[in-house]
């Protein structure tokens, strides 16, 4: 009874903290208002972490543990050659949806520069891009850059609208823009 009540506390805490870098920015944001917003004392906001700064690191921290384990596990029971597996990205889009809304305040807030490190470093991960095949005209680290800025971009726009598309359809999008040049896609617009 008593974990329970400490985990439903500290994602109080988690949701307070996403709602109030929504509003204020990370530099806005206080313990008192966590606490305040969250409906615990700083007693219990003390007991899980050593200030705001520690709260946000820890929360990434926790967000990236779970991510990556997801990204381990698929890796692990997947022979796809190099091959991006879409299980995984779909199980990752998924995880990152029920995330929502703590996902969406650190990343569109820039609450932490060391967010978008570790989101890119994640995504190349995910995507395997250390698996895929050189192309004769770009080098691998030019080719990669491009991969992760169409993902990223698609990702962003998807948490900036709350994650309201299902994951199947930002899957799609997303091999969509892997697929095609940028060029073919932007032409694709004014057609």
């Amino acid at each position: 009874m008593a974990n329970t009540r400490k985990t439903a506390s500290a994602d109080h805490m988690v949701a307070a903290l996403a709602a109030l870098i929504k509003e204020n920015g990370f530099a806005g944001v206080t313990v008192a208002a966590i606490v305040r917003r969250a409906h615990v004392n700083r007693g219990t906001f003390y007991l899980h972490y050593q200030d705001k700064y520690d709260m946000l690191q820890k929360v990434e921290s926790q967000l990236f543990t779970r991510y990556r384990r997801i990204v381990a596990e698929h890796t692990a029971t997947s022979a796809d050659n190099g091959v991006i597996a879409d299980d995984l990205i779909l199980h990752f889009l998924e995880a990152l949806r029920s995330d929502i809304d703590v996902v969406s305040a650190l990343l569109l807030a820039d609450a932490d520069a060391h967010f978008m490190a570790n989101a890119q470093a994640l995504l190349k991960d995910l995507l395997h891009l250390d698996q895929q095949p050189a192309s004769a005209d770009l080098p691998p680290q030019y080719a990669q850059a491009v991969v992760m800025a169409s993902t990223l971009a698609v990702l962003r726009l998807w948490i900036e609208e709350g994650a309201r598309s299902e994951p199947a359809v930002i899957l799609r999008y997303i091999n969509i823009a892997r697929g095609q040049a940028p060029v073919s896609l932007a032409n694709g617009l004014a057609g």
